[in-house]
C-alpha cells in the first residue's frame, strides 16, 4: 500500500496546555497527504490520552507511547517509524500556519531541492509579542552554501532549527549516522548543519510559516549549567565533524569556533562566572587554539574575530567580557 508523502514527527512531553493547538494546526493543513507520528515520551500529564483521542478522530495521526527518553530519543523514534517520502519535525508546544506543508512541498517540487526552509514567528507564551525570523529572500542555494551561512552567523538562527524545514527522507537513509544526540540539550545544533551539508540544493522561502512559542520554562529560554555543557559538546563536535566528515569545511569551522566561543564566554560572564564552568572555559580555550592554524590566513577571518583570537591566546577573553559587561551596566 502506498504510504503518505510527508511524515510529521511530533515529540510530546508535558505540554497538555498547548498540545491540542499544535495537533489542530497539523490536521488543518491544506496539504493533506501526510501522517502525523505522535511520540508520547512518557508524559506524566494527559498528553498521552489526548494523543489517543486524536488518533480516533483522524486516521492520519498515529501515537507511539514510550518511556521518557528526552526530545532527541523521541525524534529518533519517529525517524525509525516514519513512512513518508519527506519528513518534518514539529515541537508540540508550537503550531503551524495552515499552508506550511503545501508551501514547503511546492518549493521542493518546483526546484528539485532536498530541503525546503521557511521563516518562523517567535511568539511569547501570552501571544502578545511576535517577531519574525527567516531568509531575507526566496532563493535556491547549495547545501554547502547554507552551511557557510550557518557557521558565519548570517543565517544561523533560522538554519539551526530542525522544525522549520521539510527534508527528503533519502538524506536520513543515505546517512544513518545523522541522528539526534540522546541526553544532550540543543540537539538541533548537533544535527541541522549535517543535514544541510548533505543536501545538493536547499530552497529558502521568505515567508514565516511556523510559530515558535517561547515559553519561560523552555530549554531555549533557560540558561543552565547543563545547557552550557551541551553547548561545549556541540562546539567540540563541529571540529570532529569537519576533521572526519567534511574536510572542506575545516577553515570555516576554525573561524566559527572563535566566534561561537566568544558567545560562550559572554554567556559564562553573564551567568556570574560559576565555578563549575571555569575549568570548562579554560579547556575550550586551549582546545580551540590547538585546532586553529594560521588564523590570519583564514579566508573567513575578520578584524573582530582576529581580535578575539589574540585575546584567547593571551588568556584575556574572559577579562575583556567582564569589562564589557561592567561598561554596559554603567551606560544603563
Amino acid at each position: 500500500m502506498k504510504g503518505p508523502v510527508i511524515s510529521i514527527i511530533v515529540p510530546i512531553y508535558k505540554v497538555e496546555k498547548y498540545l491540542l493547538r499544535c495537533l489542530n494546526s497539523i490536521a488543518a493543513q491544506t496539504y493533506t497527504d501526510f501522517e502525523a507520528i505522535l511520540i508520547d515520551d512518557g508524559s506524566p500529564d494527559r498528553c498521552g490520552e489526548i494523543c489517543d483521542e486524536y488518533t480516533i478522530k483522524d486516521a492520519r495521526f498515529h501515537v507511539i507511547h514510550q518511556e521518557n527518553g528526552g526530545l532527541s530519543a523521541a525524534r529518533n523514534t519517529g525517524l525509525n517509524n516514519c513512512r513518508g517520502q519527506y519528513i518534518m519535525f514539529v515541537d508540540s508546544d508550537d503550531y503551524l500556519r495552515i499552508d506550511m506543508c503545501e508551501q514547503l512541498m511546492s518549493a521542493i517540487k518546483m526546484t528539485n531541492a532536498d530541503i525546503a526552509v521557511c521563516g518562523f514567528w517567535v511568539e511569547e507564551e501570552t501571544g502578545r509579542s511576535r517577531r519574525g525570523i527567516g531568509p531575507s529572500c526566496t532563493e535556491i542555494i547549495s547545501g554547502k552554501d547554507t552551511v557557510i551561512r550557518y557557521f558565519s552567523g548570517s543565517g544561523s538562527t533560522y538554519l539551526a532549527n530542525i522544525w522549520n524545514k521539510l527534508y527528503d527522507k533519502q538524506i536520513f537513509e543515505k546517512h544513518p549516522m545523522i541522528r539526534f544526540p540522546v541526553g544532550l540539550k540543543h540537539e538541533d545544533e548537533f544535527t541541522s548543519y549535517k543535514l544541510l551539508y548533505r543536501a545538493k540544493k536547499v530552497a529558502l522561502i521568505n515567508n514565516n510559516l511556523y510559530y515558535y512559542v517561547q515559553r519561560s520554562d523552555s530549554i531555549m529560554h533557560t540558561l543552565s549549567i547543563d545547557s552550557m555543557m551541551a553547548r561545549k559538546a556541540c562546539l567540540m563536535e563541529y571540529y570532529r565533524w569537519a576533521e572526519e566528515e567534511a574536510p572542506d569545511m575545516k577553515k570555516l569551522i576554525e573561524y566559527a569556533g572563535i566566534r561561537i566561543f566568544n558567545g560562550f564566554v559572554w554567556s559564562y560572564v553573564q551567568y556570574g562566572r560559576p565555578s563549575e564552568l571555569k575549568a570548562v572555559v579554560n579547556e575550550l580555550n586551549v582546545f580551540i587554539l590547538g585546532q586553529t592554524k594560521d588564523f590570519w590566513k583564514n579566508p573567513y577571518v575578520n578584524v573582530k574575530q582576529l581580535k578575539n583570537f589574540l585575546l584567547m591566546k593571551a588568556g584575556l577573553l574572559t577579562a575583556s567580557k567582564v569589562i564589557g559587561r561592567c561598561f554596559k551596566r554603567q551606560r544603563k
